[in-house]
């Protein structure tokens, strides 16, 4: 029991909590002072009882706060005994209400399963930040600007920090603007896959929408593979959170016109793998306008096609968007909508979505299925980005096989970098019994390159491969070192660069004969007018001048920063010494400057009758490769190939691959080495000296009679966006045998 007073004025009234064991509830009833009953507030739980009474939020009124024992919860009741605000605690709890943290106004303190302390700056309503009496875009715009934030007025879920709990929390309370009425949230996408196929689903909503929180679960053997939230723009504020069997889609609107607020909206899609045969269903929860709302799951089969994902089975078919993963800025291309096995295949209809500012569709042609020509028969624009096509035989006609259903004409209208998904939804297909034949419809993406790309390997721009510059046949070896080799930046203007090699960097034994000796100086950033640096560059090794006996070099082809990379070799054979060793670089351009040195290596090849034999190949060039989406460079056009010949397997007793990446180093799969059918994921995972990044790897079982290859990539790891940064120069492959090979 308590008495204060509830109504300010000046009169105090009885606040009671009755208990009904035999309806296991507790009424809190509030009488005046001569005892005529005012307000009831009743809850299922015949053990709840009065914390305190206190004013707790500010403004003047006492407010009765209860904790439920059978509910766990913490309940604060105005002074009317409505319910204005309460928060699960983990265990039951105890309460008491105290001006803990300095401002004016009390806390209350919770023991429970640990410790909460609530502030009552909150107002009456829980999630209203502001004070204004509604939880809306400005209390979710405070949240955002104090991400992370610990101890603030914005951690409304009492979790100790603001995040993610906190933007689910005001969107659960959000106060609509009117009332909107019920609505119902559902998933939509094919009731059947292949087995290891990619599908895509959509979370819909019939009602109008200032706010939403999606609880998106399902079973683990659907594996997430994208997740949009608010693919087509509709709302202000658009975020998600994910683990491996759930998904939680929040969306908000700023209030600027309220007629405006999206209706019917596309809220997600999201992309799963189907990994195990069987009977799924994705689940929802949903909360609009702060208020829950139906939902329709969505129950979707998986079968086995009896040859893996490529292969579909005669009962479903698949149409998959089919458009270069790469184009030109203003270049013109098409776009296939390929079918593969329909039967009896009379007509069928699909919208087709894509990014306008990117893409710009010119005219959509006649498909052809098993050598019939498929009339496009109509096609229009359903908004900006949407266009729908429909496509019919002739009378009932029909058609059995594969193909494609019409050809889209794009032209490329965006910038080099920009991408567009080509989604197609909505799409039907009809038998010549107007019955649906059950498809898999697949979506695609289309990228604008950089024109004349040189992050692409150059066998993918006409440039040439690393070819085979020397070849050794002899019973000796191959020694290398980069010596005290460091990075030497454009700035300040540097005029010199030296690099010392001991005679411990280069161990050969006594009575050798140097076969070949060869500096390699590695450079980045050539900002000369011409791109020419090598023309002023002069190397003096062991104080004798040297000439350059080849140079090698490559750029990214376009924009502002289209500063070449090369490697420049001299010959030092003759003045080479197993003591010891000194490279003297000088830079000659006017000013010093206007080139950066990534390191030098010295190679050396030798003759010592007691090595083993081994053949030698020296392979060259100088490749820049960076797969990266935004220029629209795909991991396998990132790729540099270093190709070998004529290997012998007799009496091969060992075989290694050394590599020379300038500028590679982020492992982790950001690169990649390949020989013939082997890949080791991650390789050039740090500097060896300067810039240069050169591993040693055993080839050994991977090794093929005749020709080999190796390649160097910059590989986009799953669900990221780029690969490394580097270059491929120099690739060696050396070989051992017993005997004479």
């Amino acid at each position: 029991m308590g008495i204060a007073d509830f109504k300010g004025d000046g009169k105090k009234e009885i606040v009671v909590a009755v208990k009904d064991g035999s309806k296991k509830e507790t009424r809190i009833t509030m009488f005046d002072s001569d005892l005529k009953l005012l307000h009831e507030y009743a809850i299922s739980d015949s053990r709840a009882k009065i914390e305190a009474i206190n004013d707790f939020n500010g403004d003047g009124k006492n407010e009765v706060i209860i904790c439920p024992t059978a509910v766990n919860k913490l309940i604060i009741l105005s002074n009317d005994l409505a319910e204005i605000w309460s928060y699960t605690l983990g265990n039951p709890g105890n309460a008491i209400v105290s001006d803990l943290i300095p401002g004016g106004t009390n806390e209350i303190i919770v023991s429970a399963d640990k410790l909460y302390v609530f502030s009552g700056i909150e107002g009456n309503v829980p999630g209203d930040v502001t004070g204004d009496g509604k939880v809306d875009y400005k209390d979710l715009v405070g949240v955002i600007e104090y991400w992370e934030a610990i101890d603030t007025k914005y951690d409304v879920d009492r979790s100790g920090t603001v995040g993610y709990s906190d933007i689910a929390f005001i969107l659960d309370h959000w106060t609509a603007s009117k009332h909107y009425g019920s609505a119902a949230t559902t998933v939509k996408g094919p009731v059947t896959v292949p087995l290891g196929s990619c599908f895509k689903v959509q979370i819909t909503t019939d009602g109008t929408v200032e706010a939403a929180h999606i609880s998106v679960t399902f079973p683990s053997e659907l594996n997430i593979e994208s997740i949009n939230a608010d693919p087509y723009g509709n709302f202000d504020f658009a975020t998600y959170q994910n683990g491996t069997d759930w998904i939680d889609v929040m969306v908000a609107e700023a209030p600027e016109l309220p007629s405006g607020y999206p209706e019917a909206p596309l809220l997600a899609e999201i992309g799963f793998t189907a990994t195990e045969e069987g009977s799924y269903t994705i689940y929802l929860s949903s909360v609009l306008n702060g208020e829950a709302n139906d939902v329709e799951a969505l129950t979707v089969g998986v079968v086995k096609t009896g040859g893996g994902a490529d292969v579909i089975s005669p009962e479903i078919a698949r149409v998959v968007v089919n458009a270069p993963e790469s184009v030109r800025e203003g270049e013109s291309f098409t776009a296939t909508i390929d079918v593969d096995s329909v039967t009896y295949f009379n007509s069928g209809q699909f919208d087709l979505s894509f990014d306008s500012n990117v893409l710009k569709v010119t005219d959509v042609v006649d498909g052809r299925i098993a050598g019939e020509t498929i009339p496009a028969y109509r096609w229009v624009f359903i908004d900006k980005n949407t266009i729908r096509v429909l496509v019919a035989m002739p009378g009932i006609k029909g058609v059995t096989g594969s193909g494609y259903l019409a050809k889209i004409i794009f032209e490329a209208v965006g910038k080099g970098g920009e991408k567009s998904v080509l989604d197609i939804s909505n799409g039907m297909l009809v038998n010549t019994e107007a019955e649906e034949i059950p498809a898999v419809w697949i979506d695609d993406e289309v990228r604008i390159g950089i024109s004349g790309s040189g992050y692409k390997g150059k066998r993918y721009t006409g440039g040439e491969d690393l070819t085979t510059k020397q070849s050794y046949k002899l019973h000796g070896n191959l020694i290398y070192s980069v010596g005290d080799s460091y990075f030497q930046p454009v700035h300040p203007d540097w005029t010199e660069y030296t690099v010392n090699w001991i005679a411990g960097d280069l161990s050969i034994p006594d009575g050798t004969k140097i076969e070949k000796a060869e500096v390699e100086v590695y450079y980045c950033w050539d900002k000369t007018p011409g791109g020419n640096i090598g023309d002023y560059l002069k190397l003096k090794f062991n104080g004798k001048s040297k000439t350059t006996e080849a140079q090698y070099k490559d750029s990214k082809g376009s924009g502002i920063y289209n500063y070449p990379s090369g490697m420049i070799e001299y010959d030092v054979t003759a003045d080479f010494n197993t003591g010891g060793n000194t490279a003297v670089l000088k830079n000659a351009y006017p000013g010093g400057g206007k080139v950066s040195i990534d390191g030098m290596l010295l190679t050396v090849v030798y003759q010592d009758a007691s090595e083993l034999m081994r053949h030698i190949w020296v392979n060259k060039e100088y490749d820049i490769i960076y797969a990266k989406e935004d220029y629209g460079v795909s991991s396998e056009e990132a790729t540099a190939y270093a190709p070998f010949h004529d290997a012998d397997l007799n009496n091969m007793v060992a075989a290694k691959l050394i590599t020379v990446a300038p500028e590679g180093n982020k492992g982790d799969d950001k690169n990649r080495l390949y020989f013939n059918n082997h890949v080791w994921k991650g390789i050039w995972d740090g500097f060896t000296g300067g810039q240069l990044s050169i591993r040693e790897t055993d080839v050994k079982d991977y090794l093929l009679a005749g020709d080999n290859i190796a390649k160097f990539q910059s590989h986009i790891p799953d669900g990221e966006t780029k690969g490394d940064f580097m270059a491929a120069s120099k690739a060696i492959l050396v070989v051992e045998y017993e005997g004479e090979g």
